[in-house]
């Protein structure tokens, strides 16, 4: 897909997958639609020139449906329609046996891993389906395909550890 003159929206864009990816697309001639989570992380879009009228940064929480909803409105009012969707939002769940880990901390990892993910795409969609184009990347970490002992819930997990 040529890239210039295309929308980006690009979640996670503070991590190294997500700047590396908003570099890429930025140096193709993408507009790019950056988002970060946290207020220390905010200055990612200054990486690729703060002037640019082709770079946008908005923080965003994926695990609230609404935010989702509210960002993508405002790339899409700022940029047009988001022709490419790049989530790299992700965290690592907790590592230990299931009864001794933070429910609280592995209910986070699903809503953001699994649920963002959900959100966003539920966002994005509609519109890629109505123009007839669009793409989606979602990225995982390798915990999503080889899990190891002590990964909680995990298939093919050590027994042990549960």
């Amino acid at each position: 897909m040529e890239l210039a003159d295309k929308t980006c929206l690009i979640v996670g864009a503070t991590g190294a997958i997500g700047h590396a990816v908003a570099e890429s697309f930025h140096r193709e001639g993408a507009r790019v639609a950056l988002t970060f989570h946290s207020q220390r992380k905010r200055a990612i879009g200054k990486t690729l020139s703060p002037t640019d009228p082709r770079v946008a940064v908005f923080k965003l929480d994926v695990r609230n449906r609404k935010d989702v909803r509210a960002v993508v409105a405002r790339v899409r009012q700022k940029f047009g329609p988001i022709t490419v969707l790049v989530n790299c939002s992700g965290v690592l769940g907790p590592i230990g046996a299931t009864h001794k880990v933070s429910a609280a901390r592995w209910l986070q990892a699903i809503e953001i891993n699994l649920v963002g993910s959900f959100h966003l795409v539920q966002a994005v969609l509609p519109s890629m389906l109505a123009a007839g184009q669009g793409k989606i990347i979602q990225f995982s970490g390798g915990g999503a395909a080889a899990t190891g002992a002590g990964a909680v819930g995990a298939a093919g997990a050590d027994p042990a550890a549960f």
